[in-house]
C-alpha cells in the first residue's frame, strides 16, 4: 500500500484553465477555447502539484450539495459526466467559469484570478475547480546571465479551491460528503460556496475530529473503564487514526467501534449516533493536532512548557489538586536529580 496519497499514480483525463479580473464591482472574463494538453509533462506535473497542495491540507469543510433548488454547477457537472467528451469538457468549464464570474460580481470584495478546472484520478477520481493568483518571481537568462523578474502561478498558495470526489458523488450507496473546500491564502468565501452550490451541513477536519475525541472519552466514563484499559485503547484507536491520515484515507466510526470491543463491535457507534454529538460515520480527514489529545498534552505559556502522556494523568503519575491550582507529578529518581543539578 502507498503510504501517502501523493504515491498513488496521478492520471490526469482533462484540464482547462480560464482568466477572471475583476478590478472594478464587475468583473470580465477570458475563456479559453481549447483545453491545455494532458499530454505534456509540464501540464501534468502542474495539475499534480495543486492537487498535491490540496490534499496535504487538513483545514477543509465537507459537505454536499444541497437538494433544492439543484445548484447551477452540479447541473452543469452532470451534463459533462452525463457524456464525458474533451467538448463537453470545454463547455462545461466555460459554463462554470461565467457562473463563477456572476457570483463573484454580487460580492464587491470579491477579487478575480486564474481559474483551472481539472478532472483526475489519483486513488478516487476529483473534478477540481481551483482560482490561483500570480506571484513576483526570478529566472535567470542563461544566455546574458541576467536575473529577471517574471510571474508565475503560485500552486502553494491556493486563493480558492473546491473539490468534488467523483467517486463518492456517484456511489448510490456511499452517504459521505462529496464536496470539499479549502482555506487558502483568504477564508472560504460566501460567493466561492455559492457557486459550488454545497448544503449549509458544512464540517470542518478539527471540529469533527474534536467531537470524536469527545464522544470516545464520553463513551469510556459512561461504561466505567478502567484507566490502564483506556490507555491501551486509546492507543489502538490513534494508531488507526493516524494511519488512515497518512495515507489520506477516511477514518470509520463504526471500525473505532470494533476496534474498541471487538465483541459488542456496535456498541460505541450507537452511542455517537444516539448522543447529541451529531458526529459523521465517516471523517473525512482526520486532523492532526486535535488527534494527539490521544496521547499526549500539551501547554506553552506565561514562562512554562508543559508536556506530558496523556496515559500518565490516567494512571494517576500526573495529578491535579482540587483548589489550589497545582499538579503534582510524579518524577523518577534521575529526573529529579537533574532538575537539582539545573536549578543549584
Amino acid at each position: 500500500m502507498p503510504n501517502s496519497i501523493s504515491d498513488e499514480p496521478f492520471l490526469l483525463h482533462r484540464i482547462v484553465m480560464h482568466k477572471i479580473e475583476k478590478t472594478t464591482r464587475v468583473g470580465t472574463i477570458q475563456l479559453r477555447d481549447t483545453l491545455l494538453n494532458v499530454a505534456s509533462v509540464d501540464i501534468t506535473n502542474f495539475a499534480q502539484a495543486v492537487s498535491a497542495s490540496y490534499h496535504k491540507r487538513t483545514s477543509k469543510e465537507f459537505a454536499k450539495f444541497k437538494e433544492s433548488p439543484k445548484p447551477t454547477y452540479e447541473v452543469l457537472l452532470n451534463n459533462y459526466t452525463g457524456a464525458e467528451t474533451d467538448e463537453k469538457f470545454l463547455t462545461f468549464s466555460k459554463d462554470a467559469a461565467n457562473h463563477l464570474k456572476d457570483e463573484m460580481n454580487k460580492k464587491p470584495t470579491s477579487t478575480g484570478g486564474y481559474l483551472i478546472f481539472a478532472d483526475y484520478t489519483i486513488h478516487d477520481r476529483f473534478i477540481m475547480a481551483v482560482l490561483l493568483n500570480n506571484k513576483d518571481g526570478y529566472t535567470v537568462d542563461e544566455d546574458r546571465l541576467a536575473i529577471k523578474m517574471i510571474d508565475e502561478l503560485n500552486t502553494d498558495q491556493i486563493a480558492m479551491a473546491g473539490f468534488i470526489n467523483m467517486s463518492i458523488y456517484q456511489s448510490t450507496t456511499d452517504a459521505r460528503r462529496y464536496l470539499s473546500f479549502m482555506k487558502g491564502v483568504k477564508n472560504i468565501s460566501e460567493y466561492f460556496v455559492a457557486f459550488i452550490g454545497s448544503d449549509d451541513d458544512k464540517a470542518t477536519s478539527k471540529d469533527m475530529t474534536k467531537t470524536f475525541i469527545r464522544a470516545l472519552r464520553d463513551y469510556f466514563t459512561a461504561n466505567s473503564y478502567e484507566s490502564d484499559t483506556v490507555s491501551r485503547i486509546e492507543g489502538q484507536v490513534y494508531n488507526y487514526c493516524e494511519d488512515k491520515r497518512s495515507n489520506r484515507e477516511p477514518v470509520s466510526i463504526e471500525a473505532i467501534s470494533a476496534l474498541i470491543n471487538p465483541e459488542e463491535t456496535t456498541n460505541f457507534f450507537e452511542f455517537t449516533q444516539e448522543g447529541d454529538y451529531q458526529l459523521n460515520t465517516i471523517i473525512e480527514s482526520i486532523d492532526k493536532t486535535q488527534l494527539n489529545r490521544l496521547q499526549v498534552y500539551k501547554y506553552i505559556g506565561q514562562g512554562l512548557s508543559l508536556t506530558f502522556k496523556r496515559a500518565l494523568y490516567e494512571n494517576g503519575k500526573v495529578q491535579l489538586t482540587d483548589n489550589d491550582n497545582k499538579i503534582i507529578i510524579e518524577m523518577p529518581e534521575d529526573m529529579k536529580q537533574s532538575i537539582i543539578d539545573e536549578l543549584k
